[in-house]
């Protein structure tokens, strides 16, 4: 009971920093909407000029068989809190600068 508890408030946590992140997009959207003129309809921002990339090495230099690295930035706050949760650090927090491009994570 004690572990389930521990998942439910987690859940719980993660659920309420979601909506703190959504509202600071909307938000956002919304200051772009009023000086552009634009929609800011959906649940993911532009985020930074930063280009997605994958690289995958020379089979001879591989670790393991296939082995391929994908970097992707995160755009939406369901990926910025689940990469919090996953990491056990801190990248929700910085929400409002990935919403404005101003940082990239």
């Amino acid at each position: 009971l004690l572990s389930l508890r521990r998942q439910m408030l987690d859940w719980h946590r993660d659920i309420a920093a979601i909506e703190r992140i959504e509202a600071m997009r909307r938000r956002a959207a919304g200051r772009t909407r009023n000086a552009v003129g634009t929609q800011g309809e959906g649940r993911a921002w532009d985020g930074s000029r930063l280009e997605d990339w994958e690289w995958q090495p020379p089979a001879k230099d591989a670790k393991v068989r296939g082995e391929r690295f994908f970097v992707r930035q995160l755009k939406t706050a369901e990926d910025l809190v689940a990469e919090s949760r996953a990491m056990h650090h801190c990248v929700s927090m910085y929400a409002a600068k990935c919403i404005a491009g101003n940082a990239s994570i």
